[in-house]
């Protein structure tokens, strides 16, 4: 019995250790400027990543973050769609004005490591992945489907 409880003690450290050194590794990948000069952040939402990704999985996710933008909170916050704080923050818009804003703003490029991926599906940039003027040209082929 002791035996199997020093082993899965020594697992369990193991598990945390591997966690805490992933969880620092992604937040080296993820940051832009390596600590210096820190931009300050919108703030994060009142809710953890389980809480948040069960409202994700419903169709309750738009009345859910809508409750969060008419919290004290504010129209643009933070939420975490992955676990152990591994992986970016999602920024969320709660103000229409702005989120056009932010959209058609060409300084707000999408981040290359990300939408790369979506491009092996559509063979080749599509409107999730295209910037620019690839990105009018695909938005207005396809605007008459919505």
């Amino acid at each position: 019995m002791i035996e199997f409880t020093a082993s899965l003690l020594h697992l369990l450290l193991l598990a945390a250790f591997i966690v805490l050194m992933a969880r620092a590794l992604m937040k080296k990948m993820y940051s832009s400027n390596n600590g210096n000069d820190e931009k300050p952040k919108p703030p994060m939402a009142p809710y953890g990543f389980l809480k948040t990704v069960e409202k994700a999985s419903t169709a309750e996710l738009p009345w859910f973050l809508q409750s969060i933008a008419r919290s004290p909170v504010g129209t643009i916050f933070r939420i975490k769609l992955t676990p152990f704080g591994i992986g970016p923050d999602f920024v969320v818009i709660g103000d229409a004005r702005l989120a056009q804003s932010v959209l058609r703003n060409s300084e707000n490029l999408k981040p290359r490591f990300i939408y790369k991926n979506f491009e092996p599906a559509s063979r080749g940039p599509s409107i999730v992945s295209a910037e620019g003027h690839r990105w009018h040209h695909v938005r207005k082929a396809i605007a008459p489907a919505f």
